[in-house]
């Protein structure tokens, strides 16, 4: 294998290694392969206008991309707060229905409890009752 076979084999695996991080593109950056090369490919792309369609396509991977990630972060908040929904319910019945030597909150704090629990409940009524009315 001659030194030129060497660099070929090389750039055939950057060009590889590049397609798989960057997706398929008609335009990938690549440190290996020389600036007349990479010059080259982006001024094909350029010509047959496969450039701005690339840029675009790549856009819209990041925008795609960027929906996802705020899509799973707002299902975890969601989540969390029907777990602590669950919870909190879970112990104001505890406390509603067990002798009053087992209770571990005080007065107070059931209180606190039965304020947030009733607002949560309210709130929930509420956007369901108004989201049937703005559809109909």
């Amino acid at each position: 294998m001659t030194a030129q076979d060497n660099i070929t084999a090389s750039e055939d695996a950057a060009a590889a290694e590049a397609d798989a991080v960057f997706g398929e593109s008609s335009f990938t950056p690549n440190d290996i392969v020389g600036n007349d090369a990479l010059a080259s490919k982006e001024a094909i792309a350029i010509s047959n206008g496969s450039l701005q369609a690339d840029a675009d396509k790549q856009e819209h991977n990041r925008h795609q991309t960027f929906r996802n990630h705020i899509n799973r972060a707002t299902l975890i908040v969601f989540w969390s707060v029907m777990a602590c929904l669950i919870v909190s319910i879970f112990i104001f019945t505890f406390h509603m229905i067990t002798p009053e030597s087992w209770h571990f909150l005080n007065d107070d704090q059931i209180g606190t409890l039965k304020t947030l629990l009733g607002g949560a409940i309210l709130s929930s009524a509420m956007s369901g009752y108004v989201t049937n009315r703005m559809k109909g």
